[in-house]
């Protein structure tokens, strides 16, 4: 294992994982108030920064992590049948505690926090659930559904799955996401791979062949797509004007509030989760890499 401290205004590899082929890292979270940042991945892996180094958190889940969450006092991570959580004090975060979830169909691959407080679940399955403790509500979703992909609850509830992106409106009823036409891409049924809500109407998309969309107010807004570039993965920001998208062989692209721009990484890997905030940027992908992004 290697350590290293990032410096300032470029990105560069701070974890390096010695004997982590086929180990990697599929999410990053974090608190921005307080600097608390975990990575979580394949082998049960969770990764926290500690005065700027990365090392392992103990925990009882084992198999592939996909998805944490951060709410405020507390850290949490979803594995296939059960989840843990980390209740952060003024110390910083405590232990992991673990918590079995409720009857679902389908493994979990995918989380977020609903605009009402309760955690909702998609599956592998393709099945969107509403949870509140040992109780679950499935979300009843139009047409075959194939697996769940990423989720955003932000005046419309958007869900991204593996064949195609549907979104509910205001009065209940589900839609499929279609790009208008000429707008970059070859086919309107858009493939994407993750969403990010700003918290102010944007819901930003990324997915393949270099695919970025934003959707404001139940209107496209920005669309980009680059015929031959690679895929996206993950999408974050801090802010509306500090949104960062990556992917496919370390590529990253940084929105600066008028239009995306490339940043150069140092790994040529793919890159499956970022986390945004105001000091730093984290990206995280395969054989445990850690790339930082220091202000």
């Amino acid at each position: 294992m290697m350590r290293m401290n990032a410096p300032r205004h470029r990105w560069w590899p701070a974890y390096l994982a010695q004997a982590a082929h086929n180990l990697d890292l599929n999410a990053v979270f974090g608190d921005p108030n307080h600097g608390f940042i975990w990575a979580i991945g394949d082998g049960g892996t969770i990764l926290r920064l500690r005065e700027e180094s990365w090392a392992q958190e103990r925990h009882p889940l084992q198999g592939a992590l996909t998805c944490g969450l951060y709410a405020p006092g507390r850290a949490l991570v979803i594995g296939a049948k059960a989840a843990i959580t980390s209740h952060i004090e003024a110390r910083g975060p405590g232990p992991w505690t673990e918590t079995a979830l409720p009857p679902l169909r389908g493994t979990v691959s995918a989380a977020a926090w609903g605009a009402d407080g309760h955690l909702l679940l998609g599956t592998k399955a393709g099945k969107l659930y509403k949870v509140e403790g040992s109780t679950s509500w499935e979300i009843p979703l139009p047409g075959p559904a194939d697996a769940v992909r990423a989720i955003v609850d932000q005046e419309i509830l958007v869900v991204v799955m593996s064949d195609r992106t549907i979104y509910r409106d205001l009065t209940g009823e589900w839609h499929d996401v279609q790009l208008p036409p000429g707008r970059g891409a070859d086919t309107p049924h858009a493939r994407f791979n993750a969403a990010w809500g700003d918290g102010v109407g944007t819901i930003w998309m990324a997915g393949d062949h270099g695919l970025i969309a934003s959707w404001r107010h139940g209107e496209w807004w920005k669309i980009s797509m680059a015929r031959g570039a690679r895929d996206n993965f993950a999408v974050h920001g801090s802010s509306p004007g500090d949104v960062w998208v990556v992917g496919d062989s370390g590529v990253i692209s940084k929105w600066n509030g008028t239009d995306w721009k490339p940043s150069t990484s140092r790994l040529d890997v793919p890159l499956y989760g970022v986390w945004a905030s105001p000091d730093r940027v984290v990206a995280v992908g395969a054989d445990q890499s850690i790339l930082e992004f220091r202000r």
